[in-house]
């Protein structure tokens, strides 16, 4: 029992003995790679860990040290020695009992460390006619280089611009410009990916709402506005013109505005008021002009309406009216109806048929027509709750049957004409553009015609047809390709003053509010147009072999 306590006692001591001694010198492999240098070296039994240690200089002057703990294997990635400078360095074992002679001293180049950038972020806005481009910054760049190009891949035509320290930056560009833009970020060593790709269109225009070319208006309002951009084309500062065509269906009209759903499931297609590279539209009539302008949207464009109701369109601060109105036209109407029932001194009764078909005479004409065929203008005509006009309050003089409307169907001018057969009225006044249609299903009768310069006389002479016309119309020779025109011609003049940066909508509702202020004479020279009712009449033609010639009142025409 003795023995074996003996023994026991001198192993413990002779461990402890062994363990004390300090470790051995490390023998240290270096492994030299691009960016950093690596070391590695077996591991010792007795060892508790492993000191680095470094100087500039082969005598180790000015030595330091790094504490590596107890690992066997490390790189300049993990630690930080300097840069891009020759160093002397060796390994030290050490434990609780000291240190072990150093490993072999190695002299190394240690690489210069090249910082990753990242890439940057990058943001494209339109601005007017031009583009806003910014980044963000990105640590340790001291510069950014724009790339861009036609197509996605910058395979074809790729571009570069160094733009310096920058983050920002803005330039004008033609108007139908596309372009894919990116950016990196770089220093003297090295150069981050490129940033996400930014899709900028620059398609500034202006959308005319036209009738189809099956219109007898149609032709006479392109070439107008076709003549139009041609001689303003600096002006508009190269704006292009879009024609969209519309059959009178307002939900059509109001989904081509708005968007539509692409298919089941699939994103709203954006519509024309969402899109802001629209800046102004073209509009011919009444029932385009409001369903644009009722339409609710945070960024309202401007409407220029070539002809339409100025009761209804003058209150809204985006809408210009250039052309003679249905009020002016009504109220002559009025005066025609209640001349002719007081030269004759008997009760005087008319039909109205309004073409719903024509721009110029829609569902919004309606109420204003019946309105104002319902009201008197002065204090010597006065209108009853039936409708009759009475002279002095003592009898009614003309009375309005109903009110028919036309959609230039032959079927409809038939049902017209059986309608007309039944109610015998003394005369019919006919509001549009397809009276042929009409005339040959009821010839016979009085008609007083109005709202088109394009009835050839020769059709009805010798016939108890009338037709109205404004005084502009018949003695300037004036016609719908000079009010488009004009129109044009005062979205010129708008755009003309606004810088190509600040070109927008709203700026260009700006100008047009100075331009209703201080009333515009319009480009043709011949006619002064306002946003009420402009001044100026109505004349009266009756048709003869050699055309239309002007009497003086509508029995006249007889």
């Amino acid at each position: 029992m003795l023995k074996k306590l003996i023994i026991g006692l001198f192993t413990l001591t002779w461990a402890s003995s062994l363990y004390a001694l300090p470790p051995k010198a490390p023998h240290v492999k270096l492994t030299q790679q691009a960016d950093f240098l690596s070391f590695s070296w077996e591991k010792d039994d007795f060892a508790d860990g492993y000191t680095l240690f470094y100087a500039n200089y082969p005598d180790f002057s000015n030595l330091s040290s790094i504490d590596l703990g107890d690992v066997t294997a490390v790189s300049t990635a993990d630690i930080q020695l300097p840069p891009n400078t020759a160093l002397w360095l060796a390994v030290q074992a050490y434990n609780h009992d000291g240190g072990s002679d150093f490993s072999d001293i190695l002299h190394v180049h240690q690489p210069a460390i090249t910082p990753t950038l990242t890439a940057p972020q990058i943001t494209a806005e339109k601005q007017g006619l031009g583009i806003h481009l910014s980044w963000t910054a990105v640590e340790n760049a001291t510069g950014y280089q724009l790339i861009y190009a036609n197509s996605p891949d910058f395979r074809t035509g790729a571009q570069t611009l160094d733009v310096g320290t920058q983050t920002q930056i803005s330039a004008d560009l033609p108007n139908n410009t596309t372009l894919f833009i990116g950016v990196k970020a770089y220093n003297t060593e090295t150069s981050s990916e490129i940033s996400n790709i930014e899709y900028f269109r620059l398609n500034k225009r202006i959308v005319a709402i036209f009738p189809p070319a099956t219109n007898a208006s149609h032709e006479s309002l392109t070439n107008g506005v076709n003549r139009a951009f041609t001689d303003f084309s600096n002006k508009l500062q190269g704006l292009g013109l879009e024609t969209v065509y519309w059959q009178s269906d307002l939900q059509q009209l109001g989904t081509l505005l708005q968007g539509q759903p692409k298919a089941e499931g699939a994103e709203t297609r954006r519509g024309y008021l969402d899109d802001e590279d629209i800046l102004a539209f073209l509009t011919t009539a009444t029932a385009p002009t409001l369903t644009v302008s009722n339409i609710a949207t945070e960024n309202p464009a401007l409407l220029v309406s070539i002809r339409g109701t100025a009761s209804l369109l003058t209150s809204y601060d985006n809408v210009l009216l250039l052309s003679p109105t249905n009020t002016t036209q009504a109220k002559k109407i009025y005066q025609l109806v209640d001349e002719v029932a007081q030269q004759k001194q008997g009760l005087f009764r008319y039909v109205t048929i309004i073409d719903d078909n024509l721009p110029t005479s829609t569902i919004y004409s309606f109420d204003l027509y019946l309105n104002l065929l319902r009201n008197a203008f002065n204090t010597e005509s006065q209108l009853e709750q039936t409708d009759g006009i009475v002279n002095d309050n003592i009898a009614p003089l003309a009375q309005l049957v109903t009110t028919l409307t036309f959609d230039g169907t032959s079927e409809n001018a038939q049902l017209i004409d059986t309608v007309l057969d039944v109610i015998q009225a003394d005369a019919v006044i006919y509001l549009g553009g397809q009276f042929p249609a009409l005339y040959a299903q009821h010839p016979e009768g009085r008609w007083l015609l109005s709202d088109s310069t394009n009835y050839n006389a020769q059709t009805f002479q010798s016939s108890d047809v009338a037709l109205l016309l404004p005084q502009t119309a018949h003695e300037q020779n004036t016609s719908l390709s000079d009010y488009t025109y004009d129109a044009v011609g005062e979205l010129s003049t708008i755009i003309h003053k606004i810088p190509a940066k600040s070109l927008n909508r709203s700026n260009i509702i700006t100008g047009a509010t100075a331009l209703k202020a201080e009333g515009y004479q319009g480009i043709t020279g011949e006619k002064r147009y306002t946003n009420g009712d402009p001044a100026g009449d109505y004349d009266l033609f009756r048709p003869l072999s050699t055309g239309w010639e002007k009497v003086t009142n509508w029995l006249s025409a007889q």
